[in-house]
């Protein structure tokens, strides 16, 4: 039962203060907006690309924006938006919302970026980054190099939550069963 409503939570990430999202706005259920603020070139004329094979012109196609302390991010057109505390999918719906007073049935794809997972394997440590979600543990060893002869496949620990106080959940990659548990444990 613990191990279901860890795996529920971790489908579903949560933006959470110091995260970094980026932000691409369509129009029309997917069709390109111009940005005028970021597409600014010499010879263009209101920041409009002049530029007709430039298919690369979504809204802030790969701005970063940071979630600050209190759970704001300084959205394109919005402002300072509250958005700690939603899932991406939430936070795409509720900004289509906001946008459709601007754009004709926009269509936003919003993801966190910054998601990673710390490695260590002996003296050596490594970091993976969580671009697809969800990732499960066996690509992560994987994605880190693997398991060498040295490392104790028999004790890998997943260490989740607050550091003052971790969720420590040990997997045994040794067996059928840790194996079957490492490909169900989202990160």
């Amino acid at each position: 039962q613990f191990f279901e409503l860890a795996q529920k939570q971790m489908d579903q990430y949560v933006i959470q203060p110091g995260d970094a999202l980026t932000l691409k706005v369509y129009s029309r259920d997917g069709f390109k907006l111009v940005d005028v603020l970021n597409n600014v070139r010499s010879g263009s004329e209101l920041g409009v690309s002049m530029n007709t094979t430039n298919t690369n012109t979504s809204l802030s196609d790969d701005t970063r924006y940071l979630v600050d302390n209190e759970g704001f991010a300084n959205i394109p057109v919005l402002g300072d938006f509250y958005v700690k505390g939603y899932t991406e999918a939430e936070l795409q719906r509720v900004l289509s919302e906001k946008y459709s007073n601007l754009f004709v049935d926009p269509y936003v794809i919003c993801r966190v970026v910054n998601r990673r997972v710390f490695v260590f394997k002996g003296g050596l440590a490594s970091v993976v980054e969580l671009n697809e979600t969800p990732t499960n543990l066996l690509e992560v060893i994987a994605r880190a190099g693997g398991l060498t002869d040295g490392t104790k496949a028999y004790n890998i620990k997943v260490i989740r939550g607050d550091y003052k106080n971790p969720q420590v959940n040990l997997v045994d990659l040794s067996t059928l069963e840790g194996l079957r548990k490492a490909e169900e444990l989202l990160l």
